[in-house]
């Protein structure tokens, strides 16, 4: 099962100060409760793989650091000495404007079931118990030491003036910068082109160029400068198809341009089909006679009668009343007959619904009868 313990304190010091005195590992005796006195097993005191054994009353434990980061902090591990399976230690530094927060984490796995029990019963109170006590030991030494020359900088302090920010140089230039401004003498001056000013048509689309007109044929100028029309002459036969006709000149006041006449329109109507004659029914003599009769009948003269002009006569209440369709039915407006004179309704009777009695007896009842003997009379 994993656990992981997690304690962090303030301290009102610089992270150089804290760290300072974190990396030597030999001050762990003076703030870590449960070590009493530190001995290095390797020859380095700092970095990746530094072994220390830690003592304490009846106890040492091995002690490995896994990971080393110069002014944030380190990670360890217990190499022996202590009822973990894996375990991994982390002390780390964080700055905030008040000072310096300095974060114990601790995670580890127990070794079986009975190590679980352990740790539930006392190993995790007692550990966490000593990270607490460890970090407040931390507090005390490092408040005592003498950090009087440190300002940190990521405190709240006033804005600089003007006066201050014009005089600011940087204490160490960039070496980059100095590059680039090497680079920039160095280039030559770009060649400056003179641009017409900016003007507000600038930004309109550009028209499209208009297509250059047609050329007119040169036999067209000709036709109009002559005013001649040439017309074909039918083949004639006889005498006069040896001798052509002559035609006058025209006037140079008729000189007109010569309009193309397109012809009409043509309609093609489809063939129209024979219709069959239609033969009517042959009809009686009598009839027949009766119609010749009719026809020669003069028809009699239409006469027309006096002008009558339509008067409109307002309705008298009593009428109007009458014609109000809440007085009257629908069959008085239509003028129908009503079901009740053309006798299609009868009168109906409603019969009496109750279902007819069942002659049962229940069967309390039939018991009963046949404990209890009663005469009847008549019987």
């Amino acid at each position: 099962m994993k656990n992981i313990l997690d304690h962090r304190i303030l301290i009102p010091k610089s992270p150089e100060t804290v760290w300072r005195y974190l990396c030597d590992l030999s001050n762990n005796a003076n703030w870590q409760t449960d070590c009493s006195s530190v001995s290095f097993l390797t020859s380095r005191r700092t970095g990746v793989g530094v072994r220390w054994r830690c003592q304490s009353s009846g106890h040492d434990s091995v002690i490995e650091t896994t990971a080393w980061y110069d002014g944030l902090g380190y990670e360890y591990t217990y190499v022996d000495g202590m009822p973990f399976d894996a375990n991994r230690g982390r002390i780390r530094l964080q700055e905030i404007p008040e000072g310096t927060v300095v974060q114990w984490t601790l995670s580890y796995d127990t070794k079986g079931f009975w190590g679980s029990v352990r740790n539930a019963v006392g190993i995790r109170r007692q550990v966490e118990g000593t990270m607490v006590e460890s970090l407040r030991m931390l507090w005390r030494k490092l408040n005592q030491a003498d950090d009087s020359q440190h300002e940190a900088k990521s405190l709240m302090r006033d804005a600089p003036g003007y006066e201050e920010r014009a005089r600011y140089k940087p204490r160490h230039p960039l070496a980059r910068l100095e590059n680039v401004e090497a680079e920039q003498e160095a280039v030559p001056a770009a060649l400056l082109i003179d641009e017409p000013p900016v003007a507000d048509d600038d930004t309109r689309p550009s028209r499209a160029a208009a297509p250059a007109p047609e050329a007119e044929p040169d036999f067209l100028q000709k036709f109009v400068e002559t005013g001649a029309v040439v017309q074909s002459e039918p083949f004639g036969t006889g005498d006069d198809a040896g001798e052509p006709e002559k035609t006058a000149p025209p006037r140079a006041e008729a000189e007109k341009p010569v309009e193309e006449v397109q012809p009409p329109a043509v309609i093609i109507k489809p063939a129209d089909q024979p219709r069959r004659p239609f033969a009517p029914p042959p009809a009686s003599a009598e009839s027949s006679k009766a119609a010749q009769e009719t026809a020669a009948k003069p028809a009699p003269p239409e006469t027309a009668g006096p002008a009558t002009q339509a008067r409109y006569e307002p309705i008298s209440p009593e009428e109007a009343a009458k014609m109000d369709t809440r007085e009257i039915s629908v069959f008085e407006i239509f003028g129908l007959p009503k079901p009740s004179e053309t006798q299609e309704m009868r009168a109906v009777l409603a019969e009496n619904a109750a279902p007819p009695s069942v002659g049962r007896m229940g069967l309390r009842l039939a018991l009963r009868r046949k404990l209890v003997k009663l005469r009847r009379p008549g019987a």
